[in-house]
């Protein structure tokens, strides 16, 4: 896999989980 896809990845599940804290 490539890097960039992963780390897109990692943000977007970082932007979810701070969403679901709030």
């Amino acid at each position: 896999r490539e890097i960039i896809e992963i780390l897109q990845y990692d943000l977007k599940m970082d932007l979810l989980g701070t969403k679901w804290k709030q």
